[in-house]
C-alpha cells in the first residue's frame, strides 16, 4: 500500500482561484515539464523533504510513485481543477523547468 497524504486545498472541492496555485522555482526544477504535462501535475513547494503537487486527480498511485523516484522526496497531493493547473502551467517560466 502506498503511504502519501492527499490532502484537498479547500475543504469545499477543488481551488477555485487558480491565481491560489503558488509555485516556487526549487518545485519546479524537481520536476521535469514533460512528466508534468503529461499527468497534468503542478508542482508547487517542497518543504521539509516533502514535494506539495496540485492535481486535478489526486491519490494516483503509480504516478505519487513515479514523483517519488525522480524527486527522491514523499508528496503531497493538494487537488485543482484541471483547468487551473493547466492555466497556471504556462505562466511558468519554460526556462525554470527541468529539461
Amino acid at each position: 500500500m502506498n503511504n502519501f497524504v492527499a490532502k484537498q486545498a479547500d475543504a469545499a472541492g477543488p481551488a477555485s482561484d487558480s491565481n491560489r496555485l503558488a509555485v516556487s522555482v526549487e518545485a519546479i526544477r524537481a520536476l521535469p515539464a514533460s512528466f508534468a504535462k503529461e499527468h497534468r501535475v503542478l508542482p508547487l513547494k517542497i518543504d521539509n523533504g516533502v514535494i506539495h503537487i496540485a492535481t486535478s486527480a489526486p491519490g494516483n498511485a503509480r504516478v505519487i510513485d513515479d514523483i517519488r523516484l525522480l524527486t527522491g522526496l514523499e508528496v503531497e497531493e493538494s487537488e485543482a481543477a484541471e483547468s487551473h493547473i493547466s492555466e497556471k502551467s504556462p505562466r511558468v517560466t519554460r526556462s525554470r523547468w527541468r529539461r
